[in-house]
């Protein structure tokens, strides 16, 4: 069926129905179409959608933006983690001692300051040794981050053999 033709008009001028708008009869041009006038959307109603969504983005917002600076958070630990993994293993394949420390909220590893984490307040309780046998003194190093305080990890090296166990704090 052609678009705005009645199918009388159609049969009389012979239009093919599959053809559409290949034969169109002479004569005749097609009804435009009007949209009715309640097919469209009041202001009232759009009104309550606005404020329907921007109640809903008060809400999600503030929840979302704590979770991406938990995560964010999250991130960094495990850099320092993944730093002092390596300064473990390191110790043990080049079989000398790397001790680490901080200085100033600053890694500081066999006395020289890291700034690879700018983002993060480092602090080792004690001087962590990692000697060349594979084995270490222990101990723990407290990461809480610059723009959130509440959101602080510790890093716990087991003596002796230098099991590392990352922690978030929890509140209690």
């Amino acid at each position: 069926m052609s678009r705005g033709f009645t199918p009388h008009q159609q049969k009389a001028a012979g239009v093919n129905p599959w053809m559409k708008g290949k034969n169109t009869p002479k004569g005749i041009t097609p009804k435009p179409r009007l949209l009715s006038r309640g097919a469209g959307f009041t202001l009232i109603e759009i009104l309550i959608a606005i404020s329907i969504v921007g109640l809903m983005l008060t809400v999600v917002l503030p929840v979302s933006y704590s979770m991406y600076k938990n995560y964010k958070g999250s991130l960094e630990a495990e850099k320092v983690l993944m730093l002092i993994s390596s300064l473990r293993r390191e110790a043990f394949l080049h079989s000398k001692e790397i001790t680490i420390d901080t200085k100033e909220s600053r890694l500081v590893v066999d006395g020289s300051v890291r700034n690879d984490f700018n983002d993060i307040f480092i602090h080792a309780e004690n001087p962590i040794v990692f000697y060349k046998s594979g084995t270490t003194s222990g101990g723990r190093v407290v990461l809480s981050m610059k723009d959130n305080k509440d959101n602080t990890f510790y890093i716990n090296i087991n003596a002796p053999f230098g099991e590392l166990r990352l922690a978030r704090r929890t509140e209690g």
